[in-house]
């Protein structure tokens, strides 16, 4: 039990320590560019109540904030399960029969 939580103590220095850096920096700029897509989704259902578009446009607003909404989905997934493996401490080695 206690050596799980070495092990996992053990990874989190060696993030801190800037083992992955650019992994780690690739995945913050994802959940960023997720967050930023649903403000824009956000940003775009406010302005397609406020301005009330009729037509094509109003199908234009709704397709361009599910796209963002879907993109936001899929880049704050991708990122949520790469900093669960990013966080992951390396598996404990099999017993050995000879030292």
């Amino acid at each position: 039990m206690f050596e799980w939580f070495h092990r996992r103590q053990a990874r989190q220095g060696e993030l801190a320590s800037g083992v992955d850096a650019d992994l780690v920096r690739d995945n913050e700029r994802r959940s960023k560019a997720s967050l930023y897509l649903y403000c824009a989704a956000f940003l775009l259902l406010g302005l397609d109540a406020l301005v009330k578009p009729l037509g094509v446009w109003r199908t234009v607003f709704l397709a361009a904030t599910l796209l963002c909404c879907a993109l936001g989905l899929l880049l704050g997934l991708w990122s949520r399960s790469e900093r669960v493996f990013l966080d992951k401490p390396d598996p404990q080695a099999p017993p050995q029969l000879w030292k």
